[in-house]
């Protein structure tokens, strides 16, 4: 196998999935989402939440009614490893007093 194979291919994000009352907004989804990341999944932030399907849905408690929304999740990141996004016009200046 090719390295650099390795490398194009993506990193699969965990994900957690919901089963809410139909009239659940995105809104509301990502607040319930939030909500269940804890313990292990402290070291979490929601990257995206989507609506995978309205209707029923089996449970370990039975049929519910109801959409499904999958939150993807990937970890915060450390203030240290930090990616620059903009760089000031006078970035040397600066370093230099």
């Amino acid at each position: 196998m090719d390295p650099t194979d390795e490398e194009n291919e993506g990193r699969r994000l965990p994900h957690i999935t919901l089963i809410l009352p139909v009239q659940t907004t995105p809104r509301q989804a990502r607040a319930h989402a939030q909500a269940r990341l804890t313990g292990p999944l402290e070291n979490f932030q929601i990257r995206t939440i989507a609506l995978m399907s309205i209707g029923e849905h089996k449970t370990r408690y039975g049929p519910v009614y109801g959409k499904r929304f999958m939150a993807v999740l990937e970890e915060i990141p450390d203030e240290e490893d930090g990616e620059v996004v903009f760089v000031h016009p006078d970035y040397h200046n600066f370093l230099k007093h």
